[in-house]
């Protein structure tokens, strides 16, 4: 017979989501304020739509027992950006949030993701990049 998990287990401890959506945000509103260009903001959404997603497919994997989505798949979709989408899913779906492998190597992947967004701002890279994508897509 299984154990009941504790009360602990079953929640995160804190708000994931809240955290995700208000990173969300000050992307958001970063771009506003000029700090941020619109593609690397597009490329957090976006990351952040799809890790969301892949999370929801892993979730549902587990539940009919069927082909899991790889770890490595949705570390990379985390520090591609997506790490929001992905702490809204690890509370609203209460998938991962107990793992702690994983979420060691979850919240390295959003380090390294902030890390590098902050040095593509700081050397300038970020605006020359969103200019030629949007060259492109114009």
């Amino acid at each position: 017979m299984m154990a009941k998990r504790s009360a602990r287990s079953r929640r995160s401890g804190w708000p994931r989501a809240a955290v995700g959506a208000l990173s969300l945000a000050a992307a958001g509103g970063l771009y506003a304020a000029g700090v941020l260009p619109l593609a690397l903001v597009v490329a957090h959404a976006v990351f952040s739509c799809l890790s969301f997603l892949m999370y929801w497919k892993d979730k549902r994997a587990v539940e009919r027992n069927t082909w899991r989505t790889p770890e490595s798949t949705l570390h990379l979709l985390d520090i591609l950006g997506g790490w929001p989408g992905g702490l809204i899913a690890q509370q609203s779906l209460r998938h991962k949030i107990s793992k702690n492998a994983f979420q060691v190597m979850f919240w390295l992947s959003a380090a390294c993701n902030l890390g590098a967004a902050w040095r593509l701002v700081e050397s300038g890279h970020a605006a020359r990049w969103s200019h030629q994508v949007l060259a492109l897509l114009g």
